[in-house]
């Protein structure tokens, strides 16, 4: 799949792409809580353009600013509609967009004969923050969201530029076309796996990022934590509800670094019997 985009900005941003299993709209009390972590405080720019895609194209739901007073009731409502397939959230349109969300609710899909049925996919950018935001506190909502989806498999990644974060969580090729020709803006292989979409989640696992959230059965088949802490030595390795959650440097100041680079690479070949090859 492709996406046509123009230039955006080049400040560094967090990628996080969930995989999980439980349709979301069977359970109100999770989309409350749900709908409450899109508009919690702890991003550093709220998105707060709200989009619904529909279960047909006449479902569809245009673009509305929800406010922090009753904007997570609303998105509550919009997520339990039997009509409504996925939410979408977005800080701005164009270069000033530096936060969306795409978060599956589960009407569609349940059928499919697929890993992980279901996604969520956050962007956030991590550069230049608003006064008093931190990109910690951004990582710790990211966790909240993996506690309360219960994912089989998560990537978070942390890129140059906006449109690398969204190509690497969408699994998107992005290209810039001109009269001069074609232009890839997105991640491309090796840097990218590109791994199938149905497959992801029990059969394969995501390449490891920046951070890599990894299944009871995936850390069964590559040797355990204990393997990963001989081998890769990345700075964190802890449990987040139901999966495991290995970060390979204390930052993201150094997750574009020479020795995160090198310990993802030792990750990548100690996960290689649960990665697709390319």
């Amino acid at each position: 799949m492709s996406r046509a985009v123009s230039i955006n900005n080049q400040f560094a941003h967090a990628g996080l792409a969930v995989y999980f299993d439980e349709a979301l709209w069977r359970d109100r009390e999770r989309v409350g809580r749900v709908a409450r972590l899109l508009l919690d405080e702890r991003w550093p720019w709220l998105p707060w353009y709200a989009s619904v895609q529909g279960i047909g194209r006449s479902f569809d739901r245009a673009a509305k600013r929800v406010g922090k007073t009753n904007g997570a009731a609303v998105l509550a409502e919009w997520l339990l509609e039997p009509t409504a397939s996925a939410l979408r959230l977005a800080r701005s349109h164009g270069d000033k967009n530096h936060a969306e969300v795409d978060l599956d609710t589960g009407r569609q899909g349940e059928d499919a004969k697929s890993d992980a049925r279901f996604r969520l996919v956050m962007i956030s950018r991590c550069a230049e923050l608003p006064p008093g935001k931190s990109m910690r506190e951004w990582l710790a909502l990211a966790r909240d969201f993996i506690v309360e989806l219960s994912p089989l498999n998560a990537i978070l990644g942390i890129w140059p530029a906006f449109d690398a974060a969204v190509s690497d969580a969408y699994q998107l090729r992005m290209v810039l076309d001109t009269r001069w020709g074609h232009f890839e803006q997105g991640v491309s292989a090796p840097e990218a796996d590109h791994t199938w979409r149905l497959e992801i989640g029990k059969t394969y696992a995501r390449y490891p990022r920046w951070g890599t959230y990894l299944s009871d059965a995936h850390l069964a088949a590559i040797g355990g934590v204990e393997r990963i802490q001989a081998e890769v030595a990345p700075a964190t390795i802890e449990r987040v509800g139901t999966v495991t959650y290995i970060q390979l440097t204390d930052t993201i100041e150094t997750a574009m670094s020479v020795e995160c680079g090198e310990r993802r690479r030792r990750l990548q070949a100690v996960m290689a019997p649960v990665l697709a090859p390319f």
